[in-house]
This record gives structure tokens, sequence and C-alpha cells, in this order.
């Protein structure tokens, strides 16, 4: 019994450490900035093709330090895992050809982007309250599903930011795509679902092609309250405003981790 409880307790310790790398992982992916200053007055074209260049490198190099994390949490560190090309799990992040069957579909993300923004005017309601005559929840209804709608499709965009005393800075990111995060997490719950059920004495690679994401069947207050956290990373978010998104996006993962751990297989 003592064996069976410690195993237990190291397996729940190993599923909120998963839960905490991939929140972590997601927050960093989408709120991801890359600079570069040139000299005062050079011209910033010739060099904005090699910053969004970087830029990505940038996102896939963490979306693989993650993919390691979640190997070593589970006792799975020489795993070889393949993507929909047959190359490694990293290197298609942004092949938006899989990206139908990742995330959300524009419906969902519309109706969750609707369904936030109306959570946080009901707060306005409640403020006056309710002498707005429940305003505040239709305005803000419509500003999150606009704002979804109108940001579909917009990846990285290098932009120069002026030229100051140091020269011209030029910004990278972060990505502006709504479905984006959608997609980051769908991938790693992808692979932290395989990897965590995956049997040790197996040793063929983990191959994730055809894998429908898993995002799109949660349940519709788990998929509201992650997209408030999403919404609240569009915001150039400060440290403090990161950490606590962080923090709440791993309490949702841990919870649906562990009905993953108690399901049948």
């Amino acid at each position: 019994d003592r064996a069976v409880r410690a195993l237990e307790a190291d397996r729940a310790a190993r599923t909120r450490e998963a839960a905490v790398r991939v929140a972590d992982a997601v927050v960093d992916l989408a709120t991801h900035v890359q600079e570069e200053r040139l000299a005062p007055h050079a011209d910033p074209e010739p060099a904005k093709a090699a910053l969004a260049e970087r830029f990505y490198d940038a996102l896939r190099d963490r979306e693989a330090r993650l993919a390691a994390d979640l190997r070593t949490i589970y006792w799975h560190r020489n795993l070889e895992v393949e993507s929909d090309s047959g190359a490694s799990f990293e290197e298609d992040l942004f092949d938006t050809a899989t990206w139908s069957r990742l995330g959300l579909s524009r419906s969902q993300l519309l109706a969750a982007g609707f369904a936030a923004g109306a959570a946080a005017g009901f707060g306005l309601d409640l403020a006056v309250g309710g002498g707005s005559l429940l305003l505040g929840s239709v305005l803000g209804g419509a500003a999150g599903g606009a704002s979804t709608w109108w940001a579909w499709d917009r990846l990285a965009e290098v932009s120069v930011m002026g030229e100051a005393l140091g020269g011209v800075l030029l910004r990278a990111g972060p990505v502006r795509d709504p479905n984006f995060p959608w997609v980051v997490l769908d991938r790693a719950l992808l692979l932290q679902h395989h990897v965590a059920l995956r049997a040790h004495a197996k040793r063929d690679p983990l191959r994730l092609a055809g894998l429908e994401g898993r995002t799109a069947s949660l349940d519709p207050a788990e998929r509201k309250r992650i997209q408030g956290l999403f919404a609240r990373l569009r915001k150039r978010p400060s440290s403090s405003e990161r950490r606590a998104v962080s923090e709440g996006l791993s309490e949702v993962l841990a919870v649906w981790f562990e009905r993953d751990d108690e399901a049948p297989a």
C-alpha cells in the first residue's frame, strides 16, 4: 500500500509539473518579441526578413525546450517525436497546413472571444451595481468577438519603432493570430498526452501525424476561461501579469491532465 501511494504521489507531482511547464511555454510563445537596433539613419528594410527569421527560430527553440521538458518529466528523454511532415515535432510549428486540425475553428474562436469579452463586461456591470443594464456585457462580448475576427491569420509583423539617439529599432512579434496560442497549446497537449501514457518498453518514434487536436473538445467553461487568459496576453502584459496568466492556465491544465490519468486506457 505504501508503494502504491508513493507511485501515485509521484505521478501526481509529474502531472502538476507538466501543467506548469506547458503553461509557461504557451505564455512565452504567445508574448515573445524579438528586437534589433540599427545604426542611426539605417535602411530597416534589408534587416526585416532576418529579424523575422530569428523570431520564428526563437519560438521553435522554445517549443523544443518544452518537448524536452515533457520527455524528461515522464522518463522518455530519448524518445523521438515525428510531426506530420516526418521531420522532428518542433520543426513544423509554423506549417499552417496542419492548423486545420489544431486549435479552434473560427466559429469556436468567435464564441470563446465573445464569452470572454462578455465576462469582462459583466465585471463592469457589477461595478456599477447593474446600472448599465448589462450594456457592459454586450459591448464586452462584441469587442471580444470583433478583435478575434480581425486578428485572424496574422502572424508576426516586423515594425519600425522609430529612430532615437540609439538608432532605428525594429521589433518582431508577438504573433497576433488569436488561434496561435490555441495551436501551441494543442501541440503541447498532444505531446503530453501521448508521452504520459506511453509504455517505456516501446522504442519506436512517437508519430503525431494526422492526430486531431484536443482543445476543440474542451468543456465550454474551460474554453472560456482559457480564452480569457489568452486575451490578457494580447495587451503587452507585464512580467507579473504573464506569471498570473501562466498560473491560471496551469490550474486548468492540471485538472485536465489528472482526468487523462484517471480515464480508462
